[in-house]
């Protein structure tokens, strides 16, 4: 609804008067405002309880970034002035924010993963920074807490683990699928490289299924497995099936956290053993990966057993404990 206000001008008779001349204004409408005071609080709700955008909420509003920014800005600084503390939170979030800009870019946000609300932002991406914050909390309240999530980046750890230690840590699911797909990415890259001297060219098998590899397995179509299960069997791509392998390895990483039990996720991260064996009908190893000491070779790996063939096969065809998946063809 928009709103039209004649605005009346008053004016002074007497001449002493510093004033002259005044606008009549309303408790309701700041002073040069283009919005009223419910519409800026409204603005701000729409920010920090439904989250949207200032972007967002400002081309719904046809108004400015600033201007809705202002009014965030405005009705939303004595919120924040709220937040800081763990009191009731069970389990906690933490994240680092990097700007493109700025001397110090890092800051870390501090989430209170039950509520889905923030609770803090400390500058810096530091352990320092991490134990100040649960430093500064009551013990009561540290002790309240029951599941931390992070990255996988070591620094947050070590305060965690002295200023929580009741608390169970444990690895969000998103970098850590995005360290499985950047395997899936990098043994094929490593791969190509070894077999044809050169990067992926359109016609090599690996290559047509860079993006395929990627794609969530309960996702895929029956074209896109017939490509991934060719890809993978022509001895041209995977010749040390070392790109099956890792693809298996993040289908079942992602078969961890969708596993509803915390029991039934232990058991899916126990991977099987596997049994010491040459495959003969490969080709053998270059010689420079032959000498070398950072990782094993593929006679200590061996062939997979059952279990991970079946797996294979599985995962190909279908996957279970994911929501939204496709049904078996």
């Amino acid at each position: 609804m928009r709103l039209r206000w004649r605005k009346r001008l008053w004016a002074c008779p007497d001449g002493d008067c510093a004033r002259r001349t005044w606008s009549e204004s309303h408790p309701a409408i700041r002073p040069r405002a283009c919005l009223t005071e419910r519409a800026r609080r409204q603005a701000c709700e729409r920010v920090e309880r439904d989250g949207h955008s200032v972007a967002e909420v400002a081309r719904d509003l046809g108004l400015g970034w600033a201007t809705v920014m202002a009014a965030v800005w405005d009705h939303g600084s004595e919120k924040v002035a709220e937040l800081g503390s763990l009191e009731g939170v069970r389990a906690v979030g933490m994240d680092e924010h990097r700007w493109r800009e700025g001397p110090d870019r890092f800051a870390t946000a501090f989430c209170d993963l039950t509520e889905g609300r923030l609770v803090e932002v400390v500058q810096g991406r530091s352990g320092a920074g991490v134990r100040e914050f649960f430093s500064r909390q009551a013990a009561e309240d540290r002790a309240s807490v029951e599941v931390v999530a992070l990255d996988p980046w070591r620094g947050f750890l070590g305060p965690v683990r002295r200023l929580l230690p009741r608390a169970q840590v444990v690895v969000d699911r998103f970098h850590l699928v995005r360290l499985g797909n950047q395997v899936v990415t990098e043994v094929p890259q490593r791969t190509q490289q070894e077999v044809y001297g050169h990067r992926g060219r359109k016609g090599d098998p690996l290559y047509g299924i860079r993006h395929t590899l990627l794609r969530d397995a309960e996702r895929l179509g029956d074209r896109d497995r017939e490509r991934l299960e060719t890809a993978l069997s022509d001895p041209r791509g995977d010749r040390w099936e070392e790109v099956a392998c890792a693809w298996v390895a993040k289908e079942l990483l992602r078969d961890v956290y969708a596993a509803g039990d915390g029991r039934l996720g232990e058991r899916s991260a126990r991977l099987p053993h596997h049994t010491p064996h040459q495959r003969d009908d490969r080709s053998p190893e270059p010689p420079h990966r032959k000498d070398s000491k950072s990782r094993p070779q593929v006679s200590q790996l061996g062939e997979p057993s059952p279990e991970v063939v079946a797996a294979l096969r599985s995962e190909t065809g279908h996957s279970t404990n994911r929501q939204g998946q496709r049904p078996p063809a």
